[in-house]
């Protein structure tokens, strides 16, 4: 009979361990890695080709030449490729990332390998129609200016000058103006510098068996290019501004979103995986210290959130929220209370059981699926992850002391340190 006046045992002792997909190479050199266990006869495939926010000569450009590469090519025009795609029902999406961007399709197995022909022409022999490239430009220079009129994107482009410095790709905002003047030229140019086989890398997950594998080797493994006419970007390290605040006002605002950034050791460091728990105690999940503080007990906003991003040059704590104006730099001055607090007394037990508790079932999560594990995987090439990272993350979750983490306050998180952005109806 149940106990219902009794809470279930839980641990988080989880017996969770991540295996990167063994990389097979196709006939023209080109990279695959295969997560082929799933139950059901569907697919994902994502193919990551050479070029990203880096390499771009206007922001988006790397994104919208992903796309209007599905818009006709030397066999098919847009309207046969975008009704032969929507008959196979396959879906289709992408994005970019540093120096790569990533396209995505998902489909039936039984319609596999019309989906890869289908995507061997547009990578092979796209035509770029200026008319079809018209169309994406100005659907994407809509949503940039609804974006510009949210205060969120305002303190986060912000932050990307003052962070980063004004020469680093990063700090380049698109608008609906320079989204609106690329052209099918500097799709087709982009194209042609950096699309190659060789250094194109591609996961499928799903029920993979020797056809699906069979159907890649003779689609887009007979991809045939030259090396990239152009090499991919050197990272650069940021050149920070002097500037500690930036404010940027918007007169008809309701609220203002602030963005609080702090520097920290780039991902490779023996202290990143310590700041990420760290960081999830601040303000990483619903129970955090910053949401228990400034949502529930004060009722300053609806909802905040700490972050840790990191890339093998830089990492970076980030702070996000928005609250009625009124309330900005109260807000601002409960974040810095937080973080002092961490720095002057170390997390409970408790508190840090629940944390442990938290990490390790999202974790566990990214081991349910084939696509999220491919999806993972891909973070290796995409975001420079090391191959072990997942169970770095486990060993440090299972090892991490409260000491340890006041050690890392103390260290990362100074609140003279902060870099602070906001947005809305306000003025220095």
């Amino acid at each position: 009979m149940a106990q219902r006046d009794k809470a279930p045992a839980v641990s988080y002792d989880m017996d969770i361990e991540f295996t990167m997909p063994e990389v097979i190479t196709l006939p023209n050199g080109m990279k695959l890695m295969v997560v082929g266990d799933g139950e059901d006869d569907v697919n994902k495939l994502s193919i990551y080709v050479p070029g990203g926010c880096y390499e771009e000569s206007s922001p988006l450009l790397a994104e919208i030449t992903a796309s209007a590469i599905f818009e006709g090519n030397a066999k098919q025009d847009a309207v046969t490729v975008a009704e032969q795609l929507d008959y196979l029902g396959t879906l289709r999406q992408q994005s970019s990332f540093d120096h790569r961007c990533g396209i995505v399709l998902s489909s039936l197995n039984s319609s596999f390998a019309k989906t890869c022909d289908i995507l061997l022409q547009s990578l092979s022999t796209p035509t770029f129609p200026n008319r079809q490239v018209e169309v994406i430009t100005h659907s994407m220079a809509s949503y940039v200016r609804n974006q510009l009129k949210r205060v969120r994107t305002l303190a986060e482009n912000e932050m990307y000058r003052i962070y980063y410095g004004p020469e680093h790709p990063f700090s380049r905002s698109a608008t609906g103006e320079s989204v609106k003047a690329i052209t099918c030229e500097d799709a087709k140019q982009f194209h042609h510098y950096f699309y190659s086989a060789k250094d194109t890398v591609i996961t499928l997950a799903g029920h993979i068996t020797d056809d699906e594998l069979k159907t890649l080797e003779q689609t887009l493994g007979q991809w045939q290019t030259p090396v990239a006419n152009c090499p991919l970007l050197e990272d650069i390290v940021p050149h920070r501004t002097n500037k500690k605040i930036g404010v940027i006002t918007q007169s008809d605002a309701v609220q203002s979103a602030i963005k609080i950034r702090v520097q920290t050791p780039p991902r490779p460091h023996p202290d990143y995986l310590p700041i990420r728990i760290l960081v999830m105690a601040l303000g990483g999940y619903f129970g955090s210290r910053l949401m228990k503080n400034i949502r529930e007990e004060k009722g300053l906003t609806y909802g905040i959130s700490a972050t840790l991003s990191g890339r093998n040059y830089e990492g970076h704590i980030d702070i996000d929220t928005e609250c009625a104006t009124a309330y900005t730099w109260q807000v601002i001055d409960e974040v810095k209370r937080e973080m002092e607090r961490l720095q002057n007394e170390p997390i409970g037990n408790y508190e840090l059981f629940i944390v442990k508790q938290h990490m390790m079932s999202t974790l566990a999560k990214i081991l349910d699926t084939p696509f999220s594990r491919a999806e993972y995987a891909s973070n290796v090439f995409t975001n420079g992850f090391s191959p072990d990272y997942y169970n770095a993350q486990v060993h440090t979750i299972r090892t991490i002391t409260p000491s340890i983490l006041q050690e890392m306050a103390v260290s990362y998180l100074n609140p003279d340190d902060m870099i602070v952005t906001i947005a809305g109806n306000i003025e220095l």
